[in-house]
């Protein structure tokens, strides 16, 4: 009899043990779930708050250096690359293109100049965006912002054609018309000077490329001199064609 009870002692003895057993590894596992859970959490905390935090600081800090100053130097790329190709009549009006805004535009800051008393504030023998601008600065400026400059281009062919093609050839072949699509019409004044301008062509628009710029002349036309009509009525007979009669 006593030899039952000693047994059933050790018997709950041991299953208690392992109820405390299993109990503390309960606790155990569920501690580690909970660390585990905490470090997620305070992992994902972290990158949520570091990530976003130190791209927008570096989005703050280029756009404070910079004032979204590359994404206007490619689009400024673009458009002149645009009214250069001729894609554009009219160029669109900007304010990075010329070399009025392409100066410096630093304003005074924190190390300007400091004046000793009685003096004016300003930025020294530095360069300031509040300095005079020359006038032929300006007017540059202003042509560009405008899209004057095929305009220009059109009077300058006309006004200058004796300088660039030569002043005998300027006296026996002008002008007649030069229009924003870069069409050239010339009139020559003699037929053989019509044929021998026609034989000129392709060095006549090297000439111009060069002087005025690739692109500016697109197509050049030249005509024959103006001649009068000998046809009276629907049947008279078709002539020979112009002479050099008529200058």
């Amino acid at each position: 009899m006593k030899r039952s009870s000693e047994i059933a002692d050790t018997v709950v003895g041991t299953s208690s043990a392992r109820n405390r057993d299993i109990a503390s590894n309960r606790k155990i596992a569920s501690n580690i779930d909970s660390l585990a859970d905490s470090v997620a959490s305070t992992n994902d905390a972290q990158a949520v708050n570091d990530s976003p935090g130190k791209i927008e600081a570096a989005k703050i800090a280029s756009a404070e250096k910079y004032g979204d100053k590359l994404p206007l130097q490619r689009l400024e790329a673009m458009r002149k690359l645009a009214y250069e190709r001729g894609w554009v009549r009219v160029k669109m009006q900007s304010s990075q293109d010329s070399d009025l805004f392409a100066q410096s535009d630093m304003k005074i800051g924190a190390d300007v100049f400091v004046p000793s008393p009685g003096q004016e504030v300003g930025s020294g023998a530095r360069a300031s965006w509040r300095d005079p601008k020359p006038l032929s600065v300006m007017l540059r400026a202003t042509v560009k912002e405008r899209g004057w400059g095929s305009q220009l281009d059109v009077a300058s062919v006309a006004t200058r054609w004796p300088q660039l093609v030569g002043e005998t050839v300027a006296a026996n072949c002008v002008v007649e018309s030069f229009d924003h699509d870069g069409v050239l019409i010339l009139r020559a004044r003699t037929v053989s000077w019509e044929t021998q301008m026609r034989a000129l062509a392709a060095t006549l628009d090297q000439r111009l490329a060069q002087e005025l710029g690739e692109g500016v002349v697109k197509e050049i036309i030249i005509n024959g001199p103006h001649v009068r009509s000998w046809k009276h009525g629907r049947l008279s007979v078709k002539g020979r064609g112009p002479r050099d009669t008529y200058d």
